[in-house]
């Protein structure tokens, strides 16, 4: 503790006893006389490189300070000419005058017509990349190099998740930007510009640095300041004799004061709506507080594979979102959504369970439905000001979730019905400001209360040795819930001491989980409950924690530093009503973070981190009796336990947008140190799991590379892709430890090409690898292909002709393969489109695949979609 606190004592101890350099003045424009806004002020070295900098406010005002004299002073603004002047002849609180000099600017280059760099902006033109068969925003942004789009809509820069969307410099969509990439057309977006090193606080700018990027999308005049948006509305015919259908309603304004983008779509050609709304990146200063249900809603998904092959669906999406900018610093911006949807799915399965005496065998047909209701809403205010940032977010959320099962389990009959609600509040508080000599102090303030009532029926009724003391019954029924309050609330002080930023955060941060379950057995009409006594529980979970994280940073032109050293105790309280046992846990930890980036040039980069933390679980983990999770799998919690983690990251990057190139390569090292070991014993179909006393260590490691690039003749991008990780852990099977190691390879090229004018190819290829290997399992792997080509044909500018074609092959330990073949042509006549497309042309309609986890093999023989027939309609207004 003297190691620490002497460490305290050298970062915020006698801060005043180091001179302050200040410099304070104002820039005009040489044209116009009036104070320059935004002009780069930068302290410059003896090497010319920048220690320091800031930017001026509207009046064109400047103030900045540093704890060493520098070398030159440098004045900059896009269109002027710069000014250095040595430091020693700088007289503070003078006026200083940029020379207009438009047609000429230093700061741009300018060799590409297709990405220009400005500082440390990138600017894609959207002519330069998108293609004739392209409708949306998310369609070109897939072509630009350095810019991945996921199956999801997450979007990622350099491989990592940008932070923020922009529509015309607003954040009007939040976290959940998929509806707006996914639904605004491409025709009306000029440039993407993506902001590097994207720090969205005003007040935080270059004192708080950031490795993010932001995009913004610039729109062209023709939708700025009007109403405007499109209407789609498609009917068809299914091989299934059914109607098929796809609608949708689209409202856009884009004004100075105010944005608006509402939507409303339903479908049943396979489509989810509910994947536009999902949150697609972390809000870097929201904190995600969730708890996982205690039972299992399945997810109805086939890896690699579209949806709209297999999804059986109805589908409704209402979402309304708005900004209203109440100054030029502060905005209020509300979001609403509404999802219906129902989605079906069958799949035969056969499982394999590797245990040392023996495999365990599950032939399950599965058709299962999903029901699911859900609202959304949120209200953010912000006030983004150079002295002062004020933030409150608040987010409501209600959910509903029904899935019915009907299943053959080895020849025994099961209807299983599971029921998951949910209600979510949270408010987020966040003060910002500045004093004294570049100092901030911020304040911080989340509360969020969760609550979630869970129901499962299963019939007949299984288990009776289990259940009901040998006695058959009809059915059981399983009801749970969940509620958890959540408090956090701190202040930190960040103060710069010779050219380094030192922080200390202190906070409270408070959890109250609460969860029950109990078991009952339904015989004719009459319900009671199980005659077996650990089916029931009643828990409470507290944790308190008071913390305080001293941090260092450290910025240059080459180099950036940090390092945290959180320290936190936390009081632990779990109370088993049931079993009229309480405990109280004392814990203090300390998990530091160490963080390295190295700029070499303007091309490459190294970033190091290492990371040691504590992982606590939550209440899903500490009941101490049996939970049903679905029909066959309980799993039984334990005592209180943590488990200990060391994350190692190390990444490289090499970009040279001018040439569009781009590049990353990176790994993950980290060892986890358990006190607990999951345990499993298999009777039957039944598998029971749970936490037992028994120390051990895994390690997970993992590498990844992409390499972007595109070239200035045909538009010819290509994307290369790799994965692979690996995981060496340890489960007490049949009371036997069992070491096992999975690893996952994953190889991926895309590429979009036009050739002429009349003709663009886009296609992609993807090769998976997954293996299982222990004592009991040699050799155990899996391999799958998938390839997709598509042909896009314009005999005119109104006509367009495409062919897709599809193909999966899943080699080992299965063989199994199947081709897709979609057409469609449509016509262009104004602002009006028709189009016509034929879908599964061949009526291709059964896939088999394997997948490992843990220590089993799953085999599933997918059915999709039968061949479609939809006429669309598309207006513009």
């Amino acid at each position: 503790m003297r190691i620490i606190s002497l460490f305290i004592l050298i970062l915020y101890g006698n801060i005043y006893a180091y001179s302050q350099q200040v410099y304070r003045g104002t820039v005009n424009d040489s044209q116009t006389g009036k104070g320059i806004e935004d002009a780069v002020v930068s302290l410059l070295n003896e090497q010319m490189l920048i220690i320091d900098f800031t930017y001026t406010d509207k009046k064109g005002d400047f103030l900045i300070s540093s704890d060493s004299v520098p070398h030159c002073i440098m004045l900059s603004h896009i269109g002027c000419e710069k000014q250095i002047m040595p430091a020693m002849k700088f007289k503070s609180g003078s006026t200083f005058i940029l020379q207009n000099k438009g047609y000429k600017i230093k700061e741009v280059k300018v060799t590409s017509k297709r990405i220009i760099e400005r500082k440390d902006t990138l600017i894609y033109s959207v002519s330069g990349f998108q293609m004739p068969q392209d409708r949306t925003i998310a369609d070109v942004l897939k072509k630009m190099p350095g810019i991945e789009v996921l199956p999801s809509g997450q979007i990622k820069f350099e491989d990592k998740a940008i932070s923020k969307l922009y529509i015309e410099g607003m954040d009007l969509m939040g976290n959940r930007y998929s509806l707006a990439t996914n639904n605004l057309s491409n025709k009306v977006v000029k440039e993407v510009q993506v902001l590097r090193n994207h720090q969205a606080i005003s007040v935080l700018r270059g004192k708080s640095f950031s490795e993010q990027a932001a995009l913004n999308l610039v729109l062209t005049d023709d939708v700025r300041y009007t109403f405007s948006g499109s209407a789609d509305i498609g009917i068809g015919y299914s091989g299934n004799d059914e109607l098929v259908w796809d609608a949708r309603l689209v409202g856009l304004f884009f004004g100075k004061r105010q944005q608006n983008l509402s939507i409303y779509k339903t479908n049943n050609i396979g489509e989810d709506v509910s994947d536009e709304v999902r949150l697609q990146s972390g809000d870097d200063n929201v904190e995600d507080i969730s708890i996982e249900p205690l039972l299992s809603v399945p997810s109805i998904s086939i890896r690699g594979i579209d949806e709209k092959r297999y999804l059986m669906n109805r589908s409704h999406l209402f979402a309304a979102n708005h900004l209203y900018k109440i100054s030029s610093t502060s905005n209020l911006r509300g979001q609403f959504t509404y999802v219906n949807k129902q989605d079906k799915q069958k799949n035969d399965r056969f499982l394999s369970y590797f245990y040392p005496d023996g495999n365990i065998t599950i032939q399950e047909d599965d058709n299962l439905s999903l029901n699911t209701e859900c609202y959304t809403a949120e209200m953010d205010y912000q006030l983004n000001g150079n002295k002062k940032y004020i933030r409150n977010y608040m987010v409501g959320n209600i959910e509903n979730n029904k899935v019915g099962s009907f299943i053959n389990s080895n020849n025994t009959l099961i209807n299983a019905t599971t029921q998951v609600k949910r209600k979510d509040i949270s408010n987020y508080f966040q003060l910002i400001g500045t004093y004294g000599k570049g100092h901030v102090l911020k304040i911080l303030s989340n509360n969020s209360f969760h609550e979630s009532p869970q129901k499962m029926i299963v019939s007949p009724g299984l288990y009776e040795k289990v259940i009901n003391a040998g006695k058959p019954y009809d059915a059981f029924m399983q009801d749970g819930y969940l509620r958890y309050f959540h408090s956090h609330t701190s202040t930190e002080l960040q103060l710069k001491i010779a050219g380094f930023y030192a922080n200390m955060q202190v906070g409270v941060e408070y959890h109250n989980q609460k969860m029950g379950s109990a078991l009952y057995c339904k015989e004719n009409d009459e319900i009671y409950p199980t005659t077996a006594d650990n089916f029931v529980n009643d828990l409470t979970f507290m944790d308190t924690k008071i913390y305080s994280t001293p941090s260092l940073r450290y910025k240059n032109y080459h180099w950036e530093l940090r390092l945290d050293i959180p320290i936190s105790y936390h009081k632990y309280h779990l109370n088993y009503k049931k079993e009229g046992e309480k405990e109280n846990i004392h814990r203090v930890y300390i998990e530091p973070l160490f963080n390295v980036t190295y700029e070499l040039n303007a091309y490459w980069k190294l970033i190091n981190a290492v990371n040691f933390s504590y992982q606590i679980p939550n209440i899903n983990y500490f009941y101490t009796n049996y939970i049903f999770t679905n029909y066959r799998n309980a799993f039984n919690g334990s005592s209180f336990y943590d488990s200990r983690s060391l994350v190692y990251n190390l990444v490289l990057k090499f970009n040279n947008p001018m040439n569009g190139l781009f590049w990353s390569a990176g790994g993950s090292i980290i060892p986890n140190w358990q006190d607990k070991m999951l345990s499993t014993k298999q009777d039957g179909i039944l598998s029971s799991n749970e936490m037992l006393d028994i120390k051990h260590r895994n390690l997970y490691w993992n590498a990844r590379t992409r390499l972007s690039k595109n070239f200035g003749w045909w538009k010819l991008f290509t994307a290369l892709t790799g994965n692979y990780s690996q995981s060496q852990t340890k489960n007490l099977l049949s009371e036997e430890i069992v070491p096992y190691t999975t690893r996952n390879l994953s190889l991926a090229f895309n590429f979009s090409v036009q050739p002429c004018k009349y003709i663009s190819i886009e296609g992609s290829e993807e090769y998976l690898r997954s293996a299982l290997s222990s004592e009991i399992t040699q050799g155990v792997h899996a391999e799958y292909f998938h390839s997709n080509l598509t042909f896009n044909l314009f005999p005119t500018s109104s006509w367009r002709l495409k062919w897709d074609n599809q193909y999966l092959l899943s080699r080992k330990p299965i063989y199994s393969s199947i081709y897709f073949m979609d057409i469609g042509t449509s016509y262009l006549w104004g602002k009006v489109e028709i189009e016509f497309s034929f879908n599964n042309v061949l009526n291709k309609r059964n896939f088999q695949q394997t997948t490992y986890s843990s220590m089993s093999e799953s085999t599933t023989l997918n059915y999709f979609r039968p061949r479609e027939i939809l006429i669309k309609m598309r207006l513009n207004f």
